[in-house]
């Protein structure tokens, strides 16, 4: 599985979770996880419908979710 970044995703991950260790260190275990096993229970990870058809999200914690 191909995991891109865009643009607007890097500087908003830039301005909200790194400056906070606790969640920057979560989201670097969600993001191991992720390309590992994309299917794994504890990231709630589901494939999406209309316009991002083809893309799948997975939680970060219950504020923050990835495409």
């Amino acid at each position: 599985m191909e995991i891109l970044y865009h643009a607007r995703f890097l500087k908003k991950y830039r301005k909200r979770i790194l400056p906070d260790k606790r969640l920057k260190r979560q989201a670097k275990l969600k993001f191991d996880l992720f390309s590992k096993d994309p299917f794994h229970e504890s990231l709630s990870s589901h494939c999406l419908r209309g316009k991002k058809i083809g893309l799948r999200a997975f939680s970060v914690t219950g504020d923050y979710r990835v495409i």
